[in-house]
């Protein structure tokens, strides 16, 4: 049994006095009105859009908004991980962005890192498109300073960006500190496991039951930061490479996903998984809920959700699912009026883990790359898929170094980027029109035809 209870903090809570709640009604409204001052004045300009075209494809028809003014739309791009609004006007006559403007979107969150020369890895390439607005996936990396260890985290959050930002603030600094001593010290995968597990489930605490600590310690701040993270969540998938010994260490809270791509003798790819996605769908999860959940066999998984809400088994966050009913109701009473309270038949909390499942890979003839993403990519994508998409990729690279470049109008492989070409891949690939679509539909009407993708791709060789 993996399940941990909360212990009850609802008498830490109470102190909060009536007094206080009109001060944090004044206090949610300014900030309310100040985050979201850009929608406020972008707001003037939905007043200016009338019902437009219908975009036609295989996912149906979609009708949507558009402005009057020809040729402008604003575009949600992020700054780093963090897309802010900007003004652009590469549409076609049509409305849908023009290809100059498809590969800008694709491209605008593109990270690369060389290591030539370095044993068991050659490049890291990154890319992420957002689909929310604001992104709710984010991403992070670590390397020690002798470029032995790399720590490599992608964050799939949910019902908010909070919990998936603090996760790429903290969770590999942390790691970092827990396990690079031991891999140094060669420690047994016994006790590097344990401290990959104590971190995450350490952090999720903290995020959790942190936040009603802060409620009684300072208010505000419990209000303006603190409790977002906690009642948001996200999935977490690290990887952790050691290139001294040649081995992989993944770590998954969630549905995002690690594979390895293997070359075999004759040339091709074979997907070699290195995660399992944590959902109703996975029977070794399924069966775990229904152990913990005695009497709950009717209710505790609904529709592959837990309480036919949430679909990851595990995640950080999500204190919706973790803390006491009676804890949810004073916050909602007090503080947050409008926040969502517990699911129906919301009877033996915690519903969820922060408790990843680790697999260890020892790097062996024929790995040559590692794929992280969030199930943004996965949702469109099979593992078999995304690594030929990659072996396309290398095959069109090593190609290219051979007979000029051969990447453009005329290839199947229209990015540098091996990650912007997994979410290119996973949006239409060849079909540009499809892939037009997609990214023309303004958020959040585009989160009906395809999620926030992260992508980080490590080749090994």
């Amino acid at each position: 049994m993996i399940r941990s209870k909360f212990p009850s903090t609802l008498k830490h809570v109470k102190p909060i006095l009536s007094t206080e709640r009109t001060r944090f009604a004044l206090h949610v409204q300014q900030r309310s009105v100040s985050s979201t001052r850009g929608v406020l004045n972008a707001s003037s300009h939905w007043l200016k859009y009338a019902l437009g075209w219908s975009l036609f494809g295989s996912f149906g028809t979609y009708t949507y908004l558009k402005y009057t003014t020809p040729n402008k739309r604003v575009v949600v791009i992020k700054d780093g991980p963090t897309p802010t609004s900007q003004l652009e006007n590469d549409s076609t006559p049509s409305g849908l962005l023009s290809k100059t403007a498809v590969d800008k979107r694709l491209r605008n969150n593109e990270t690369a890192f060389s290591f030539p020369g370095k044993k068991h890895i050659s490049q890291i390439e990154i890319n992420q498109l957002a689909s929310n607005d604001p992104i709710e996936d984010h991403h992070q990396e670590v390397i020690s300073e002798d470029q032995k260890y790399f720590l490599l985290g992608v964050f799939d959050g949910h019902s908010g960006p909070q919990c998936s930002n603090r996760l790429s603030r903290e969770l590999l600094p942390r790691l970092k500190d827990s396990l690079f001593p031991l891999l140094r010290a060669k420690a047994t995968e016994e006790k590097v496991n344990e401290a990959i597990d104590k971190t995450f489930v350490q952090l999720d605490e903290e995020i959790v039951k942190g936040a009603l600590e802060k409620m009684v310690q300072d208010p505000e701040k419990a209000v303006a930061r603190y409790l977002p993270e906690a009642l948001s969540g996200s999935c977490a998938l690290v990887a952790c490479l050691d290139t001294e010994n040649g081995e992989i260490h993944v770590a998954c809270t969630g549905d995002s996903r690690a594979l390895l791509g293997r070359r075999s003798a004759s040339g091709t790819f074979e997907a070699v998984p290195l995660s399992i996605d944590q959902t109703a769908k996975n029977e070794k999860e399924r069966q775990r809920m229904l152990q913990e959940h005695p009497g709950e066999e009717e209710t505790v998984l609904v529709r592959n959700r837990i309480l036919g809400s949430l679909a990851p088994t595990r995640a950080l966050g999500d204190s919706r699912y973790k803390w006491d009913i009676k804890v949810q109701a004073l916050i909602q009473s007090t503080l947050l009026p409008n926040v969502r309270g517990p699911p129906r038949n919301y009877l033996s909390p915690p519903y969820v883990t922060a408790k990843p499942e680790i697999m260890h890979h020892q790097i062996a003839e024929g790995d040559e790359f590692l794929v992280l993403a969030t199930d943004g990519l996965w949702d469109e994508l099979t593992n078999d898929e995304v690594v030929n998409y990659v072996g396309e990729y290398l095959s069109h690279h090593q190609s290219s170094s051979s007979s000029g470049p051969q990447i453009g109008e005329d290839s199947s492989v229209k990015d540098s980027n091996v990650a912007t070409h997994l979410i290119r891949s996973a949006l239409g690939g060849k079909d540009e029109n499809r892939v037009a679509k997609l990214l023309t539909i303004p958020a959040p009407y585009s989160r009906r035809f395809r999620d926030d993708i992260t992508v980080t791709v490590v080749f090994l060789k």
